[in-house]
């Protein structure tokens, strides 16, 4: 595969997995804008809607290496749900998301990407089991725009 630029506009979709039971398959959309520099990708996203979509945008940071690539996703404010389906989203600006890692592989032609995610974070002294950590992931795709 010859070397393919990620700069440019895509809209994509993830897919919650087995955490988000009973909502497990539901799905996300977004768009997304990347800039790259030599192996270097950055940029930003932002929902356009689905289950769990946020009002806030998010920063773009990662890498690309051959046909692989990995980012961190990390949203201006922590937003969430107080209950896991409660379909009230609860936002805090006061602090930023918790950082949601990408993995995904580029195809041949340069247009599609599809992969994992997954991110923890502490749920603290509001939660039911105090000091433990929620763990989500799932899966993704995400397409050229053209």
């Amino acid at each position: 595969m010859q070397h393919v630029s990620l700069t440019g506009s895509w809209t994509g979709m993830l897919v919650y997995g087995e955490a988000y039971d009973p909502y497990e398959g539901e799905e996300l959309y977004f768009r997304m804008e990347l800039q790259q520099e030599e192996n270097w990708i950055t940029g930003t996203s932002a929902d356009i809607g689905g289950w769990g979509a946020s009002p806030d945008s998010a920063t773009i940071s990662g890498v690309v290496t051959g046909s692989k690539i990995y980012f961190i996703k990390r949203y201006e404010s922590l937003h969430g749900f107080s209950e896991l389906g409660d379909e009230e989203i609860s936002i805090d600006r006061s602090q930023q998301g918790p950082p949601i890692y990408y993995w995904g592989v580029l195809n041949e032609t340069g247009d599609t990407v599809e992969g994992e995610w997954g991110f923890s974070k502490p749920l603290g002294s509001g939660s039911t089991v105090p000091d433990s950590i929620y763990r989500g992931s799932g899966t993704w795709i995400m397409k050229r725009k053209d």
